[in-house]
């Protein structure tokens, strides 16, 4: 399928650069709008990329000294010479066309979005050939990605920036943090103070790590985060739980909100005032978006493809969370054959990559090997992380968590210790918590908070039977 050849208007492209001879300071409007890959004549990309380069490094960029700084890279001839920058200078051409930069650069971007719906077409039929070699989701895939990038790359700069062009950004991003209000954070805030202090929340790019020894809380932690960023903030947050079922979590997060034991909840045992509180949570569980995707052999490419179709509706798409790591599958282009490490590694790697290229944080549940529990403290260590060093070298964070009366009941009861073992730009540290998994969350601090230790069954723990985990 050939590139559409009416996708192009080399006057309207013309039309532009005589404008911004003509008026210089036209090229701050254009330059918004348009970038040198829109461009379909190569020689006017060119010229366009440079006169663009010219100005950002306070160069002059008039005809004269555009054509001089060509001649010194050894590129005038590839924008059409001196001939053709004085056909595109010529005041009748001038005259002719430069009066509506703006429309110009409109039909420019319009011509080159329909350019690359017709390359990105050749390319999906291509992938969804029974010859291809793809399976029909990696082949939906590929067509998702090629939607997903045509619509994001207005937003998405590729082009190689200076420190010096980037520092005005930078002091405007110290100024909105000097005046947020207390309270406010940058990224998506966790629900525990003392962990958002540190952190500053989950922020965009950022492959999360959450790692612990079975049995030990992580998906409560982990639905504690969502619960936060949906209810709390109102954020958008797609789980991914391959172990539990949408029903287990949806139960879950009641036991968790309206305050009611879990154990009470799955067996029906609810009091009048917990049936209240029930239908009270009803109207906060709608004040964010919390999306459960509970389909069983998830790998990487259903994760993306997901997470493309959700970002590109309104709601839009602020944090992923997986449960867990060591269950997902390896999807296309991994060996069936490579070593489960190798697999993990890919995995991790393919996840961060993902993080930042929807721009959201993603958060990774993850089991830990069996080290810690031969160690006298039995404390975690991020190289404890299981089957994969390349976990420790892609995490932007790396959360530990430590309940030392899992080993010996009397050791703590209820305290529990949120390990930063990994911050690439912050503190590291402990985080104090008190576990309150009858309810299925934790709450922050340790000791129990007064209002919360009413609610706790005499003994204050919580004992699973023998056909379920509760965490």
């Amino acid at each position: 399928m050939p590139v559409n050849p009416l996708a192009q208007d080399a006057l309207a492209e013309q039309a532009i650069l005589a404008s911004i001879f003509n008026d210089p300071a036209s090229l701050e409007a254009v330059a918004d709008l348009l970038d040198s890959s829109d461009f379909y004549e190569p020689k006017n990309e060119i010229l366009y990329a440079t006169i663009v380069k010219l100005q950002q490094t306070g160069k002059a960029f008039d005809p004269v000294s555009l054509a001089s700084y060509l001649k010194n890279e050894g590129t005038l001839n590839e924008a059409g010479g001196i001939q053709y920058l004085s056909e595109i200078v010529n005041p009748q051409n001038i005259v002719a066309y430069g009066s509506d930069p703006i429309g110009h650069a409109a039909t420019v971007k319009a011509n080159a979005r329909r350019r690359r719906l017709s390359i990105a077409a050749e390319r999906i039929l291509e992938a969804a050939t029974l010859g291809s070699g793809l399976t029909a989701e990696d082949a939906t895939v590929v067509a998702e990605t090629e939607i997903f990038e045509i619509t994001n790359s207005e937003s998405a700069n590729l082009e190689i920036l200076s420190i010096a062009n980037l520092y005005p950004d930078a002091i405007e991003n110290i100024k909105a943090a000097k005046d947020r209000p207390e309270g406010v954070m940058a990224g998506i805030p966790t629900g525990f103070p003392d962990l958002d202090k540190k952190t500053n929340g989950f922020k965009p790019g950022q492959l999360v790590l959450l790692a612990a020894r079975p049995g030990v809380g992580k998906s409560t932690l982990a639905v504690d985060f969502c619960r936060s960023a949906a209810f709390l903030a109102g954020r958008t947050v797609l789980f991914f739980s391959l172990e539990m079922s949408s029903e287990e979590l949806t139960e879950r997060i009641i036991s968790s909100e309206a305050r009611v034991e879990l154990q009470n909840l799955r067996a029906g045992n609810v009091t009048q005032e917990e049936w209240m509180n029930i239908h009270e949570i009803e109207e906060k569980l709608n004040h964010g978006t919390f999306l459960v995707d509970a389909t069983p052999n998830v790998n990487l490419s259903r994760v993306r493809s997901m997470a493309l179709r959700q970002k590109m509706k309104t709601e839009g798409l602020d944090m992923i969370v997986i449960d867990y790591l060591q269950l997902m599958e390896v999807g296309a282009g991994t060996s069936k054959n490579a070593s489960r490490q190798e697999q993990v590694s890919a995995l991790s790697r393919g996840l961060k990559l993902l993080a930042k290229e929807m721009q959201v944080p993603i958060v990774v549940l993850s089991q830990l090997n069996r080290n810690s529990e031969s160690r006298t403290d039995q404390v975690p260590k991020v190289s404890d992380l299981r089957e994969s060093g390349s976990l420790e070298q892609d995490a932007d964070l790396v959360l530990l968590i430590h309940r030392p009366e899992v080993g010996d009941e009397n050791n703590r009861p209820g305290e529990v210790d949120l390990i930063i073992g990994k911050q690439r730009s912050g503190p590291t540290g402990k985080i104090p918590l008190t576990s309150m998994l009858a309810y299925s969350k934790f709450v922050p601090g340790q000791g129990m908070i007064e209002r919360e230790a009413e609610m706790l069954p005499e003994d204050g723990a919580y004992t699973a039977t023998d056909d379920e985990t509760p965490w």
